[in-house]
Formats: C-alpha cells, sequence, structure tokens
C-alpha cells in the first residue's frame, strides 16, 4: 500500500495458465499481522504516506508485505 508499484506483463506461457508476477510476498503471516498490528497503528501509517484505504483488514497492512523490486 505504502511501497511504489509496478505494472509487468506476463509471457503469456501456457504452462503458468497465462499469470504473471503479482507480489514479492509476506514477511508476516496473516494471522500474526492480525494478532499483532493496531487498526490506529496502520492508520497513522497510511496517514503519514498520504494513502487512503477503502477498504482493508489488519492483515492487509504495509509491513507484513514484503517490497518488490525491479
Amino acid at each position: 500500500m505504502t511501497a511504489p508499484g509496478f505494472l509487468v506483463r506476463g509471457k503469456g506461457e501456457a504452462a503458468s495458465i497465462n499469470s504473471a508476477s503479482h507480489g514479492a510476498g509476506r514477511q508476516m503471516s496473516r494471522t500474526q499481522a492480525i494478532k499483532t498490528i493496531s487498526r490506529e497503528a496502520m492508520k497513522a501509517t497510511l496517514r503519514q504516506h498520504g494513502v487512503t484505504l477503502v477498504g482493508a483488514g489488519l492483515d492487509e497492512a504495509p509491513w507484513p508485505i514484503r517490497t518488490s523490486t525491479p
């Protein structure tokens, strides 16, 4: 949510069901994120980065998710 994003194009490989990369993975499990991250901390981080959140749970907070690099 707070890291830069990248647009990627898949190669259209039939063996991969024509899919493309969709993320770098997680640094923390969804369950652990829900147990350890407060809604207030998540809102403060998003506010600092100018992100307006339409909807997401604590398991989608920015810091449990690894950032992608080109």
